[in-house]
């Protein structure tokens, strides 16, 4: 069975895709990459805003894996690093918030803030105001 330039098979449904198809799929996880986001969080915003089947964002994803080895790694590399820095922040006010409380009698540790910060942070990438600033906060690295 030979493929045509213009299809490719997609998968255990027997769906075919063009060519147009395929490159669009490529040029929004292009876009989403230099937005910094998770390979999870493409699937779920390509199925969301462009109504693309999770399975053929992740069969694109695969086979530009498969092309492109090293930006990959780097980029993982590059998304673990900057969820620690995340991190690293976050405990850091923390414990300035604690340091500040036990100076300070007066000073109430907001438990309500502190989760709802937390759960913040879980649902966004965005750098915080702290002790840490790299370039990783830009995603310059890849573009």
């Amino acid at each position: 069975m030979s493929e045509t330039p213009s299809e490719i098979p997609a998968g255990k449904d027997g769906a075919t895709f063009s060519w147009n198809e395929i490159l669009r799929v490529q040029n929004l996880i292009e876009r989403c990459l230099q937005q910094c986001m998770s390979q999870e969080d493409i699937i779920v915003a390509l199925q969301n805003q462009a109504n693309i089947d999770p399975n053929f964002t992740r069969t694109v994803w695969q086979k530009l894996e498969e092309q492109n080895p090293s930006f990959f790694y780097a980029y993982t590399t590059h998304l673990k690093l900057k969820d620690q820095i995340l991190m690293f922040n976050y405990l850091v006010s923390q414990q300035r918030d604690m340091m500040i409380a036990m100076e300070n009698p007066q000073f109430k540790l907001d438990e309500t803030k502190s989760t709802m910060f937390r759960n913040e942070l879980s649902l966004k990438r965005e750098p915080l105001l702290s002790p840490i600033k790299t370039d990783l906060d830009t995603c310059s690295f890849f573009t």
